[in-house]
């Protein structure tokens, strides 16, 4: 199953799609990341030896398949479902490779608001364009998504101590939805 559903601080109604493994990330191979000597995505890649390899089959996966293909293949997984999803984050890891990815997320939000499903995601591609994103909702690591001129999305800054402005990530996403959720909002994350 390409899909997956939850982990220890995801609900087991969130459905998980990458694009690509942490170790090829775009935004890490163009220098947009900030966090690339943090990232957990890439510490799993590491330390667990089924990670890598199904991460790749997902991005051969998202490469070979249209947002329509993408979609039914959700469809069937959620039709099997006795619990269905709720939201699809894309991206645990990687990030959009080109614009056309965010395009076909676009489509592919569109398309799975009709179960209703909500898709969300985190980026650093502060070089791509995020206009026509309607039902997508896109984190921005450390920027705020723009989308034709106005806020679209969140922007998400991992931090050392909260500063008292900004909503706090409670690091556990059974209990909050602040990143799930088109609210134009600065979200912190203490670094850990």
């Amino acid at each position: 199953m390409l899909i997956t559903f939850g982990n220890t601080k995801l609900p087991k109604t969130t459905a998980v799609f990458n694009m690509s493994p942490a170790l090829t990330c775009a935004s890490d191979s163009l220098g947009l990341c900030e966090h690339s000597q943090i990232c957990y995505a890439k510490k799993a890649e590491k330390m667990y030896k089924q990670v890598l390899p199904h991460r790749h089959k997902q991005s051969q996966f998202w490469l070979n398949h249209s947002a329509l293909e993408f979609s039914e293949m959700f469809n069937e997984i959620y039709q099997r479902k006795r619990i269905k999803p709720k939201l699809l984050r894309l991206n645990e890891s990687g990030d959009f490779f080109t614009q056309s990815c965010v395009d076909k997320a676009e489509k592919i939000a569109t398309i799975l608001r009709r179960y209703p499903v909500f898709t969300y995601t985190y980026t650093a591609r502060t070089d791509l364009s995020f206009d026509g994103c309607k039902n997508l909702v896109i984190n921005g690591s450390g920027f705020m998504p723009l989308s034709k001129g106005k806020f679209y999305g969140n922007m998400f800054k991992i931090v050392d101590q909260f500063s008292g402005r900004n909503k706090k990530c409670k690091a556990n996403c059974n209990i909050c939805n602040l990143c799930t959720v088109n609210r134009n909002y600065t979200i912190e994350a203490i670094k850990h």
